[in-house]
């Protein structure tokens, strides 16, 4: 048997004694250290230097959250939520202000300035702005500071001066108008615009492509506000600006008023058969004459209107004062009244005023009623049947018919200017007139001139596509010298299609008769027509203008009696002039088709349009190309 030394190797074996090959029993360097490191005690494992260097950095990012978290979310959630109270309080400042509540605006405002107060030094006391580096979380943060800032410069810089502001100063007061008042509430205005402007520079410094939603929609809502309150400025800017001079302050004006009659229909209106001279000076307001269309004569060519737009319009626009209005474009109106006025009556005129029968409804629910020198009442009710329709039965005589409309316009301004309405009623109506382009202005002083120009109130078609792309459509009653106009119901629909580098506009316009079948023998004479036509069928031109730089191409119709009487280009603009005959309860459709350069910076399609005694409700489209291109 074997004995224990034939299985263990001797212990001097070490130094490879027994050994075949002469080596050390099997044993390396390695396993050697492996022993020495294995007889020396272990470091814990939270004293080693390898895990503690990642560990400690994100330690300290963890901690460094935390507190950052701890120090910013207070703050991001004080700015909400002030902010969220101050809203309410703006609405209700601005529903005091209009309502003339000097009071209520005044409290609102102070409570308003306190939560915009509240959410600004949140904001900006340094803690935010030092995160804003951070990427992600930065922006928003910049932002949130930016919205917290801009409130509360609105609230000390426009809201707290408004409330300052009392819209009383464009009522007269026995007769007058305050224009130290305009003078002073234009100060303010300049003061609010100036805030405004230091509103949208700091709103202008933020990076919305970085935001998160709810932050993105929080800021599109700051400029929308900033935008639709910056509009409201500019115009009380302007109209402050001119108002002074306008009413006299530095010496009389003579006005002439123009009330166009609806029922026979013109471009701008209607026939403006009633004019009033009203005298301004220093703030008063008088009425000095009173003419109607037989004070002039007639088939006499007045002005300097070009042979071209003559022809285009109608060969008479500027032959006979009842067709003045004929023109699309205000100011020609207005320079026709003046040269009419001037040479025929004498006075010089500084400018002119038009409304109609559907604007003085607008006033008299802000004035209240007004009694004729005939006796009869009007009021808001019954202003529109009454002056369109009822007095041609009441009055058959077309002098009394003047005199009636005449002692209409006169009797409303004359209230306006000697009692003192109600001034949020009265603003309210005069702003919805303007808007529906019924209440006119045009002045002789091209400083004045230019800042009436683009707006409603200028009764002209734009100078270009900029900021609007403006399809025109007008009628003019032809000669009949009937009241059918007030029957007439009409709506359009506009396609716009864009194929390379050509838009085409195809323009529809429905045109309706809503008479009675037996208009002809139910209404009286002097409605259905005294030159001898067809009674109680309606004769218009349809006047229909393209955008700036159009070209007409074409029209179409499936009815009869329906002709071309002109085309061309008028303001820049491609036009064509169509005649219709309308029976009674009888519809016809016109289509137009204009084509123009495409363009990518020309503005928002929309329809301008005579002022009917209905609403011409206008349809509008963009289609995509037909073919393919």
């Amino acid at each position: 048997m074997s004995g224990i030394d034939d299985i263990l190797p001797p212990a001097d074996d070490a130094d490879g004694a027994g050994r075949p090959d002469g080596s050390a029993g099997g044993r390396s360097r390695r396993d050697d250290r492996a022993d020495r490191d294995a007889s020396r005690p272990r470091r814990p494992i939270w004293k080693r230097k390898r895990l503690w260097i990642p560990v400690g950095v994100i330690g300290v990012l963890v901690i460094g959250t935390a507190v950052s978290a701890a120090l910013i979310l207070p703050r991001v959630d004080t700015v909400q939520s002030e902010l969220r109270d101050a809203l309410p309080l703006s609405d209700q400042v601005q529903t005091a202000l209009l309502a003339g509540d000097i009071g209520t605006a005044k409290t609102g405002a102070a409570e308003l300035r306190d939560h915009t107060a509240k959410a600004a030094e949140a904001a900006d006391d340094g803690v935010l702005g030092a995160y804003e580096w951070i990427p992600f979380v930065g922006p928003n943060l910049h932002a949130a500071r930016v919205l917290a800032a801009t409130s509360d410069r609105l609230a000390t810089d426009v809201v707290t001066p408004a409330t300052e502001v009392s819209l009383s100063a464009f009522t007269p007061v026995l007769g007058r108008i305050d224009l130290d008042g305009i003078r002073s509430l234009g100060q303010t205005v300049d003061t609010a615009s100036d805030g405004l402007a230091g509103a949208r520079a700091e709103l202008d410094t933020i990076d919305r492509d970085s935001l998160w939603a709810q932050v993105a929609d929080d800021v599109d809502l700051m400029d929308d506000t900033l935008t639709s309150t910056e509009a409201t400025a500019s115009t009380f800017r302007e109209v402050t600006g001119i108002l002074p001079d306008l009413l006299g302050a530095d010496g009389a004006r003579n006005y002439l008023l123009m009330f166009q009659n609806n029922a026979e229909v013109r471009s701008t209106g209607g026939n403006p058969a009633a004019l009033v001279l009203l005298t301004v000076e220093d703030g008063s307001v008088r009425i000095a004459k009173q003419a109607s269309s037989n004070d002039f004569p007639r088939n006499v060519r007045q002005g300097d209107v070009p042979d071209e737009t003559v022809r285009l319009i109608e060969p008479r626009s500027d032959r006979f004062e009842q067709n003045i209005t004929m023109f699309p474009d205000f100011p020609t109106s207005g320079a026709l009244a003046k040269s009419y006025w001037e040479a025929n009556i004498g006075d010089r005129v500084d400018g002119v005023l038009s409304f109609d029968p559907i604007a003085l409804s607008y006033l008299l629910e802000a004035t209240g009623p007004i009694t004729l020198s005939t006796g009869d009442e009007l009021n808001a009710q019954n202003a529109v049947p009454t002056l369109l329709g009822a007095v041609y039965s009441q009055y058959p005589d077309y002098l009394a018919q003047d005199r009636y409309f005449a002692s209409a316009a006169g009797t409303i301004f004359a209230k306006l200017v000697t009692d003192t309405p109600p001034v949020v009623p009265l603003v309210t109506a005069i702003d919805r007139a303007i808007d529906e382009r019924r209440l006119l202005l045009w002045s002789t002083v091209p400083e004045e001139q230019a800042l009436i120009e683009g707006g409603p109130l200028s009764g002209a078609l734009p100078d270009d596509n900029t900021d609007q792309t403006a399809i025109g459509l007008y009628f003019n009653d032809i000669g009949s010298g009937s009241k059918m106009s007030y029957y007439l119901r009409s709506a359009s629909r506009i396609q716009a299609e864009t194929c390379g580098d050509t838009t085409t506009y195809t323009v529809s316009v429905d045109m309706t008769s809503i008479a009675p079948l037996d208009a002809a023998t139910s209404l009286p004479r002097y409605v259905t027509g005294l030159d001898g036509k067809a009674k109680g069928r309606q004769f218009d031109d349809l006047l229909v203008y393209g955008p700036v730089g159009s070209t007409v191409t074409g029209w179409s119709t499936a009815a009869d009696l329906t002709t071309e009487e002109a085309r061309g280009t008028d303001m820049g603009r491609g036009m064509i002039r169509i005649r219709t005959e309308l029976a009674p309860q009888d519809t016809k459709t016109v289509e137009v088709t204009f084509t123009m350069p495409a363009s990518d910076d020309a503005g928002p399609l929309e329809v301008r349009h005579t002022p009917l005694v209905r609403p011409l409700e206008s349809d509008i489209t963009q289609v995509p190309c037909s073919t393919g291109g």
